[in-house]
């Protein structure tokens, strides 16, 4: 689907990056959300650099503002679909983590959520900054980000939940295409990535690493287990440095887009994997998994694995991360991710 096929099946609906400021103040107005009724948007800018959805920040005279939309494709790469309501299910997140302070506290502020044009309006949270700059500087995320990320996760997978508090987070048309990205397209011969033109090289040990197609057969066999099947947990689903913001020594977590029920070891390996990726301190990935420990359970050989998995994906896949790394040190993390992997 495209923009102009939207417009056409829904005539509706409205494309909040087309919206000026005028416009975007009558829409606000009209969504009559409360302590916003005197509204007026000064400016709008594009926010972070985010691959799934249309994100805007929004400077009004009372206050920032972020709106977020989901479109049926990926915002960044508008030739993949993607599942159009992943908007509605982080809006379920937020309904039901509501209660539970020590998860819903370090999130922003939901105010409004718009079904209809799939768009979320949330409180800006000013004096943050995206930890994505991990990549380029280890160093940027402290010994005390590491535990506060790590009390987030831990109190989310150790709150008892119920059908009646996740009724729609089986999350399974998001769960299937990112399922694609993680447990298949980087281990199939002529997947029509060319590794070759972000590092040199890369190409022939990715094909070396996955023509025998056993890192495959496993990678499926993972993927069925700790992906798509159903379990108890509510997870975020995205877990890694670019869904956290950090504020002097506390850690916000947003875009639970990808959230879904199912086994907390996923949420866990995403994390320690870009923490390894990114060549984090040794005392950095111990003191989050140590506190992580401290309140909930960890199965240690299917975290090894999935974290294989994650970093498996992000240097042979699709979803590239800005690595200021070189074709050995890559090398070494992709041979050891295969290892790990198999070990299991």
């Amino acid at each position: 689907m495209n923009r102009q096929i939207l417009r056409n099946d829904f005539p509706g609906f409205i494309f909040i990056d087309e919206m000026e400021p005028e416009a975007l103040t009558v829409y606000l107005k009209r969504r009559r959300v409360e302590g916003l009724e005197n509204v007026q948007v000064e400016s709008k800018h594009p926010l972070g650099d985010g691959n799934m959805n249309i994100t805007r920040l929004l400077k009004t005279n009372l206050g920032a503002l972020v709106l977020k939309q989901s479109v049926p494709w990926v915002a960044k790469y508008p030739s993949i679909n993607a599942p159009w309501d992943r908007s509605i299910r982080e809006a379920s997140f937020y309904h039901a983590v509501e209660t539970i302070e020590n998860v819903s506290s370090h999130m922003p502020r939901l105010l409004d959520i718009d079904l209809g044009n799939r768009t979320l309006l949330f409180l800006f949270e000013p004096n943050t900054q995206d930890c994505s700059d991990i990549y380029a500087n280890p160093s940027s995320i402290r010994g005390e980000h590491a535990k506060a990320a790590a009390e987030w996760l831990g109190a989310l997978h150790s709150s008892e939940m119920d059908s009646d508090q996740t009724p729609d987070i089986t999350n399974r048309d998001m769960r299937s295409l990112n399922h694609e990205h993680i447990f298949d397209i980087p281990f199939r011969p002529n997947n029509g990535i060319d590794l070759d033109s972000i590092t040199p090289g890369l190409q022939q040990v990715a094909e070396h690493l996955i023509e025998d197609g056993k890192l495959a057969k496993k990678a499926r066999l993972l993927g069925e287990e700790y992906y798509l099947a159903d379990g108890d947990t509510l997870l975020h689903g995205d877990y890694f440095p670019g869904s956290w913001l950090r504020r002097k020594s506390e850690i916000l977590v947003i875009d639970p887009e990808f959230a879904f029920m199912g086994n907390p070891a996923f949420d866990l390996s995403v994390a320690l994997a870009h923490f390894e990726m990114a060549g984090s301190p040794e005392t950095i990935k111990e003191t989050f998994v140590e506190t992580y420990k401290n309140l909930a359970s960890v199965n240690e050989p299917a975290v090894e694995a999935l974290k294989g998995i994650e970093i498996l994906r992000r240097i042979l896949g699709v979803a590239q991360l800005p690595l200021k790394a070189d074709f050995d040190y890559k090398k070494r993390l992709v041979e050891h991710a295969r290892e790990s992997v198999l070990a299991v």
